[in-house]
């Protein structure tokens, strides 16, 4: 069945498949329900920047062109879950493959204009690596963590974001959460600041100021399988300063919502923009 998105007036598949999925929040929605089943609060969570309103529209738009299925919980209080068709779940490797050519061919230093989003970026670091071969087995601990002589000497060295990169039989996953409990103890870990990651996953690749403990070579062997940028793409975008971005309170979403309130978030002080 067709969406009610945008047409785009051309009969031929592609056309069809712009009208479903031509947009970066389908997705981002995409991703966001890779791992499986999500709550409609859970999934905004995972998506830097959405709003209530806009999850829930694409959510149903996503639902018309069967891209997603909706189950509801008969309990108190009442609970809906989203997960991805096989339908939806065949976009996951398109969103790789967008991902890998953009850092390839249209990646720079961020913009004036663009959000910067931590945690997207070390969680899309799976789909960014599942073309590289070779890569040593092992559990790699990602930290981003604010500056020593931070303001307030109580948050200096707590580490505002972190997550686990663990490579086994030629796959690659990120853990969080309670999937973190699966793991054995991280055998390197890479710590620095924001603007630190910023220029290690820039097009640059400079990690002077990351600190790397534990087995260098496995995280060096991360960081060269991550696709290189060409120079054309880099002289070829915008660059300057980015902007965090400003997360909206969770709004109802409609006939997907559960009656749950989203966690409130701590974020720790910063020179720059928090880091989400």
């Amino acid at each position: 069945m067709r969406s009610n998105a945008r047409r785009r007036g051309q009969w031929t598949p592609l056309a069809r498949a712009m009208d479903a999925t031509g947009n970066q929040w389908t997705l981002l929605i995409a991703l966001g329900l890779a791992r499986g089943p999500q709550r409609p609060v859970q999934l905004q969570r995972r998506i830097a920047g959405i709003s209530g309103a806009v999850l829930d529209r694409y959510v149903q738009q996503m639902l018309v062109a069967g891209l997603l299925s909706r189950r509801r919980y008969r309990e108190m209080p009442p609970r809906v879950e989203l997960e991805l068709t096989d339908a939806g779940r065949e976009l996951l490797p398109i969103v790789g493959a967008l991902a890998r050519w953009g850092m390839r061919h249209s990646w720079s230093a961020p913009a004036t204009f663009e959000r910067i989003d931590m945690v997207s970026l070390l969680e899309l670091l799976p789909i960014l690596l599942e073309d590289a071969e070779g890569l040593p087995v092992g559990t790699l601990e990602l930290v981003v963590a604010p500056k020593p002589d931070e303001p307030e000497p109580q948050l200096a060295g707590t580490p505002q974001l972190v997550r686990r990169l663990t490579i086994e039989a030629g796959t690659t996953r990120v853990l969080e959460g309670e999937d973190e409990e699966e793991a054995v103890e991280a055998d390197a870990s890479v710590c620095g600041d924001r603007q630190s990651w910023i220029r290690a996953l820039g097009p640059e690749r400079d990690r002077a100021d990351l600190l790397i403990r534990g087995r260098r070579e496995l995280a060096e062997a991360v960081f060269a399988a991550l696709p290189e940028t060409v120079p054309s793409a880099v002289s070829a975008q915008p660059t300057g300063e980015a902007t965090e971005p400003t997360e909206a309170e969770p709004k109802a979403l409609g006939p997907t919502t559960e009656p749950e309130a989203a966690a409130p978030e701590t974020r720790v002080p910063s020179p720059g923009p928090p880091v989400s």
